[in-house]
């Protein structure tokens, strides 16, 4: 399940922002009343904090950043921040949560490569 952070931007001009994150594949998707503005995959990072800006609006402008802040440790096993700003104050935040099932599916594929790596390393030796 991803996690969702749905906002509305402007006042006489209102679109509906939503951000959607899917913290098992990477997917992170941001559209702008339906049209999607912001779509990438990301997997592993340096950073802890990931930016996204655009513009709202025709009539009205609005400049929209979402933020993505992780955590140093462990990062793929705990929730991440996500807060949305419109012209530099905060509108919207929440917690991205992992359930269960997608914290087991990471530990899996992590203990399968962890495995494989041991595997590759014994057969390396043994040649």
């Amino acid at each position: 399940m991803a996690t969702r952070l749905e906002f509305t931007v402007g006042d006489r001009e209102r679109h509906q922002v939503v951000y959607t994150w899917d913290q098992f594949t990477g997917r992170l998707r941001i559209t702008v009343d339906g049209r999607e503005v912001v779509s990438t995959i990301r997997m592993f990072s340096v950073r802890t904090t990931a930016d996204y800006e655009f513009r709202v609006g025709e009539a009205e402008q609005h400049e929209v950043r979402v933020t993505k802040e992780r955590p140093v440790a462990l990062a793929a096993f705990r929730p991440q921040a996500i807060t949305a700003y419109v012209d530099g104050q905060e509108v919207a935040q929440t917690e991205g949560t992992m359930r269960r099932g997608q914290a087991i599916g990471i530990g899996v594929v992590i203990g399968i490569l962890f495995v494989s790596g041991l595997a590759l390393q014994l057969i390396t030796q043994a040649h």
